[in-house]
């Protein structure tokens, strides 16, 4: 702000001889109050329960589409049901359904429901909007028939009526997620943090019936809009939505997420050409695990990695940063976090750069220095192998201890055994009780030993069961490197038989 004021027009002011000190000091505040006000406006707007949304997502839910039929609200479930049930084969439902293995589904309806426009009871495609910003899993000569058989949809059920009568979730809902969400988030961080504000609009819209989603819309001068659609998972005494702060479900920093995606978007296209053998390393190395979280490219991977470490400077910036989370990423397949943690930490400490883009050459030199395929192969966990065969099937019954052998050096926890998940169970030889803080259960702590260059891990159970098939799962959570930074890639599955 310091550096806008500067640059503004008020230097011309700052001669006291020839202005009304009063006047100076009501310019002054003009100008500040429009820096704030310009500053929260791109930032966000008010989160509202967007009928585009709500009709795309009752089409998904009569579809059968994950995520859209989970019901977590079960009141406004239920009336929607009363009201559409009987609509549930209507030619806008069998045409969703052909569309499903294209990909139409997930955040690709939501990525539609943005682009529409409803006037005067009749849904067209926003004229202002480059319909290629539609994502590219909507076949192109599909929309206009779309259209023609939604606005069907809309006008023979009734839409707008239902979408009013239960304007009691929305309002309830819209309340909640300002008081429990919006108002504990400290907008102020984004542009301290990033430096800047972006140019483009950022929307929140509340979803009564599906998971969180990031998407963006282009329009045809080229402005941008981000979208957060953010879910309600919880009803309170009264049956409606309802938001709380610092729950299990995370919404907050579900849309700080969000928001961050909009903040990144510059620094990294900036320097798209030098992140990218990079992100391709990384992209490639957890191509699979990635996929299951829909990050589909290698500049997805960069758009990720950035954002989370983003969240997680905003965590450490308000004292709430927990080190698991980090490594429960890049089990996730985001290799490179603590690199890119080690980078914020040095650009947060330096003022001299303008805003985060200006910092990335330094960032990518940093990057650049790590062998991430060294990393991966040789400082994240993994087990190589047990001494028992995976797959056997003449175990003998009498084995009374099971040994682990891994790649690298490892941490050596001393509770272990809490995570090891056997069918049939095992009986422990007892080390000590474990009691949980929160729930109050008590678990038996398993007796174990690791070795003394900590690659090889034992723990001891009471006897086999004789011609039973086992499958022991050990937990990836409760195995990390010596320097306590990664966890197993995956859990580890044991299977074998035991002799007659």
């Amino acid at each position: 702000m310091l550096e806008n004021l500067r640059n503004s027009p008020l230097k011309l002011y700052l001669t006291p001889n020839v202005v009304d000190m009063k006047k100076l000091f009501l310019s002054i505040c003009l100008l500040i109050s429009s820096f704030i006000a310009s500053a929260q406006t791109t930032i966000y707007a008010k989160p509202v329960v967007d009928e585009r949304m709500e009709l795309m997502g009752i089409i998904a839910r009569y579809v059968g589409l994950s995520y859209y039929t989970d019901d977590y609200l079960t009141t406004y479930c239920k009336e929607i049901d009363k009201h559409f049930a009987k609509y549930k084969n209507h030619p806008i439902i069998k045409m969703s359904e052909r569309l499903v293995p294209f990909g139409v589904s997930f955040d690709a309806i939501a990525d539609f429901a943005i682009l529409l426009e409803i006037k005067n009871n009749k849904i067209v495609l926003n004229d202002q909007v480059n319909i290629q910003s539609l994502d590219d899993r909507w076949p192109r000569d599909s929309v206009s028939k779309y259209l023609v058989l939604l606005n069907d949809f809309y006008r023979k059920t009734k839409f707008r009526k239902f979408f009013e009568k239960t304007s009691i979730f929305r309002q309830a809902a819209e309340e909640s997620f300002q008081k429990e969400i919006v108002n504990v988030i400290d907008f102020d961080w984004f542009g301290k943090f990033f430096r800047y504000q972006p140019q483009h609009k950022f929307r929140i819209i509340i979803s009564l019936l599906t998971g969180n989603y990031g998407i963006s819309m282009t329009y045809k001068d080229g402005s941008e809009e981000y979208y957060a659609i953010m879910e309600c998972r919880q009803e309170d005494e009264n049956n409606l939505p309802m938001f709380r702060a610092n729950s299990f479900l995370g919404t907050e920093t579900m849309l700080i997420h969000e928001i961050c995606h909009s903040f990144c978007d510059e620094p990294i296209d900036t320097y798209l050409d030098q992140l990218m053998p990079q992100a391709t390393v990384l992209y490639e190395l957890n191509r699979e695990e990635l996929l299951k979280h829909y990050c589909g490219t290698p500049r997805s991977l960069l758009g990720e990695l950035f954002v989370r470490a983003a969240v997680f400077q905003y965590e450490k910036d308000h004292n709430v940063f927990e080190v698991f989370n980090v490594r429960g990423n890049i089990r996730e397949g985001y290799l490179g976090l603590y690199q890119l943690l080690d980078c914020f930490e040095k650009y947060v400490n330096d003022t001299g750069y303008k805003k985060l883009t200006d910092f990335m050459p330094q960032i990518i030199s940093y990057l650049n220095s790590f062998d991430f395929k060294k990393i991966y192969r040789e400082d994240i966990p993994e087990i190589k192998y047990a001494n028992i065969e995976n797959g056997s099937d003449n175990v003998d019954c009498n084995l009374d201890s099971i040994v682990l052998y891994f790649n690298t050096e490892m941490y050596k926890y001393d509770k272990t055994t809490l995570d090891i998940r056997s069918t049939p169970g095992l009986e422990l030889v007892q080390a000590g009780v474990y009691t949980n803080k929160v729930t109050g259960k008590k678990q038996v702590i398993g007796k174990d030993k690791w070795s003394e260059d900590g690659k090889e891990w034992t723990f001891y159970f009471k006897k086999l069961q004789p011609d039973t098939q086992y499958e022991i799962r050990f937990g990836a959570w409760s195995f990390t490197d010596k320097k306590d930074k990664y966890i197993l890639k995956d859990d580890y599955i044991l299977k074998f038989k035991t002799k007659k």
